[in-house]
Parts: C-alpha cells; sequence; structure tokens
C-alpha cells in the first residue's frame, strides 16, 4: 500500500502510526512522524478542507502509572476554501496535545451510567497492545481546523435591502383592528 507502515491495516485509520506498549520502556519513547502525500490527501478528504500540504509531529511516550502519557507537539499547513469568496485560504497549525492512555475499562451491563462532568477524562483505551499516536495527531488536527475559514477583509455581500419597518404594518396588529370593526 505506498507508503504506509506495513502494520496498518486497508481498513485503519488513514495517518496510522501504532506504538507497541511493551516498546515503552521506564524512561520512555521519542519518535518523529510525518505523514505521506497519499496520507495526507486521504486525511484532507476526511476532514473536509482543499488540501493538506504538511502535518509532522514529535512525540513522547512515557509510562503513567497502569497507563502511559503521550505529548504530542504537531504541526500541520492546510488550505481551505474561504466561506465567503470561495478562494484558497493556506494556515499553518500547530499545537502540543497531551493525553492519557491506559486499558479499556469494562462497561456495566444493563446499569445506568452516572457522568461526572467536573471529573478528570478517563483515559483513552489501549487497542491490541497499541497506542495510534498517528490517529492522535491525525484527531488534533481536526479539532484545530476553523470550520468557516475566511479570508482577511472578505466580507459577505447582499443585494438584498433590508426591510422597511414602516412599510408594513404589523399582521398582528392588523388583527387588533379587524376585531376592533365589529
Amino acid at each position: 500500500m505506498g507508503s504506509r507502515p506495513p502494520e496498518q491495516q486497508a481498513d485503519g485509520p488513514e495517518f496510522s502510526r501504532p506504538v507497541e506498549v511493551s516498546r515503552i520502556g521506564p524512561s520512555g519513547l521519542s519518535l518523529a512522524v510525518e505523514a505521506s502525500a497519499e496520507e495526507r490527501a486521504a486525511l484532507a478528504e476526511r476532514m473536509g478542507v482543499a488540501g493538506i500540504r504538511v502535518l509532522t509531529a514529535d512525540v513522547r511516550l512515557a509510562q503513567r502509572g497502569a497507563g502511559f502519557a503521550v505529548t504530542a507537539a504537531w504541526r500541520a499547513e492546510i488550505v481551505q476554501d474561504c466561506v465567503v469568496t470561495l478562494e484558497p485560504i493556506e494556515t499553518r497549525l500547530a499545537d502540543t496535545a497531551e493525553l492519557a492512555f491506559g486499558p479499556a475499562a469494562a462497561e456495566p451491563e444493563g446499569e445506568e451510567v452516572e457522568i461526572d462532568p467536573l471529573a478528570a477524562d478517563p483515559p483513552e483505551p489501549i487497542t491490541d497492545g497499541r497506542i495510534d499516536v498517528g490517529e492522535v495527531v491525525a484527531e488534533q488536527l481536526a479539532l484545530s481546523i476553523d470550520p468557516y475559514p475566511r479570508k482577511p477583509g472578505a466580507e459577505f455581500e447582499s443585494d438584498i435591502e433590508a426591510p422597511d419597518s414602516e412599510a408594513k404594518p404589523n399582521p398582528f396588529a392588523v388583527l387588533g383592528e379587524w376585531g376592533k370593526k365589529e
């Protein structure tokens, strides 16, 4: 499958970089990941943007209690269409994400689940002994994309004029007058 790692399944995420948790030693594990042109094109389609020119990340995995901490400092260059002019807009995005991963918790069957909105988020599940750092980076990128990008200075123009408030009487006022005539 071209530039995708051999351990990635054909039906898996577009940008998959699974890391075996058994490789994460007491001193942690650091790696750099970069999406290929094929992966960037597939991610752009998934995220509804015109293109992704760059997607890279420096990732650090470390043991934390019974689970793992993942810190990903990522950067991307994307192309989107302006919602006003439809012209392409190039945007640079960068951020650092920190997530916790742990064993998948068994969900109680048949019981009502209470969610405390003030409690810390539960850790992301470790699937088949792996953490997919590529998908972590892709999800963080998706959360950072502006859903309504606008080119600087672009404004909506309308040929429709605002209705004149005195031109038409309020329909309820007309009904009130109708009741008085009888």
